[in-house]
């Protein structure tokens, strides 16, 4: 093979394996830190609002023992997942001249990539379980909602896993469920604002710190190598992705 051919080769083969491989980390990573951002902006419009009116230290104390314990207990199950030691857990713990209102200090092997991809699932970790908690709550309080999840609980590969499928599937359950919480009828009861409380209290500290999202930066950035180097396995074999 010339060596205009061969490198032509090297390029075409280069080329492919970078566009996957973005692509795929736009798919995981760029789902978690959209929400991400859009959470932490929303927060913090939320939290603007609720302190003019009723202050902004009563806020911290009504929703924070809740949502800041829900925090921080997501970043402390992944670090158990991914072998992380635990140092220093403080669920709820406000000190108002650092901003810190609970925290996981946790120690990892640097050269474990297990243990360092980690780092991502750790800093996106409330977004995860502050869902799955939400989705409980919807569930204890409003039985209906089984129905609505049932119905949507479909798995269709053959769609495959493009983000803006993704996102117009998911659509439809969010829609569904906010119809079946706030039906009107559902205002009189007292279930109804016990979940709301709830459901404020955990979204209002649902979204991860800058602090979380440094770690999460680096647990991606750990993926990037072997993802690569699949992807790069994966081309030459001439597999489709």
């Amino acid at each position: 093979m010339e060596g205009s051919n061969l490198a032509g080769v090297v390029f075409g083969w280069a080329a492919n394996v970078i566009a996957a491989t973005l692509l795929e980390f736009v798919g995981l990573g760029g789902i978690f830190i959209l929400f991400a951002v859009i959470l932490y902006w929303l927060e913090k419009r939320t939290f603007a609002l609720l302190s003019q009116v009723f202050g902004f230290k009563a806020v911290i104390y009504s929703t924070g023992w809740i949502g800041t314990s829900a925090h921080e207990l997501g970043h402390a199950l992944m670090c158990l997942v991914f072998g992380h030691r635990i140092t220093k857990l403080s669920l709820f713990r406000p000190d108002f001249d650092s901003g810190v209102m609970g925290s996981v200090n946790h120690s990892y092997n640097a050269k474990n990539l297990y243990q360092l991809v980690g780092n991502f699932f750790i800093g996106v970790a409330p977004l995860i379980t502050g869902s799955a908690l939400l989705v409980g709550a919807v569930l204890l309080f409003f039985p209906d909602y089984r129905n609505v999840l049932a119905a949507n609980i479909e798995i269709q590969p053959e769609n495959g896993y493009e983000v803006a499928d993704f996102l117009n599937n998911l659509w439809g359950p969010v829609a569904e469920t906010f119809g079946v919480v706030f039906d009107p009828r559902n205002f009189t009861t007292w279930e109804f604002w016990v979940f709301l409380y709830v459901a404020i209290s955990i979204s209002s500290h649902l979204a991860p710190s800058a602090k979380d999202m440094e770690g999460a930066w680096i647990g991606l950035g750990a993926a990037l190598l072997p993802v690569l180097a699949i992807n790069g396995i994966a081309v030459a074999a001439g597999w489709d992705f």
